[in-house]
């Protein structure tokens, strides 16, 4: 007898997954949609925090950096913890996420702007966005 099999004779266990699995789609669009409010010279924190947050680009500079600089948090890990979240909508196929994904492709875009002068952050932005617009079919 195979998992699925097993989880069909426990109903308790199967429903305790499809909510499971509900509220990961939720977090997920959740998370897409904040990446979507991205304007352009905004930041985005991804350390020490479970959902990536904002930075505005009104805040203070230099109290930006200082504070990245404390948390230890560089570009290549807020490009990786994009990267993953991009790979989890990919995998997704809750209508919900599918959505959002054209509007966060849009913030990804104008966080280009952020790291204008790193080609190679501002080409892996570009990347990402493309494949979010894919997903949501834009």
């Amino acid at each position: 007898m195979d998992g699925q099999q097993r989880a069909d004779l426990n109903p308790t266990r199967g429903q305790k997954g499809r909510e499971q699995e509900e509220a990961q789609a939720h977090e997920l669009s959740v998370t897409l949609t904040v990446l979507g409010s991205i304007q352009d010279y905004d930041r985005v924190q991804v350390r020490d925090v479970p959902q990536p947050q904002i930075e505005s680009a009104g805040a203070c500079g230099f109290r930006q950096a200082l504070m990245r600089r404390l948390r230890g948090e560089t570009r290549e890990d807020t490009v990786q913890r994009l990267r993953d979240v991009v790979c989890e909508a990919e995998r997704s196929q809750d209508a919900a996420v599918v959505r959002e994904c054209a509007e966060a492709a849009a913030g990804l875009e104008r966080l280009r702007t952020t790291y204008k002068d790193d080609a190679r952050v501002s080409a892996e932005l570009s990347l990402l966005a493309r494949r979010l617009r894919e997903k949501g079919g834009k």
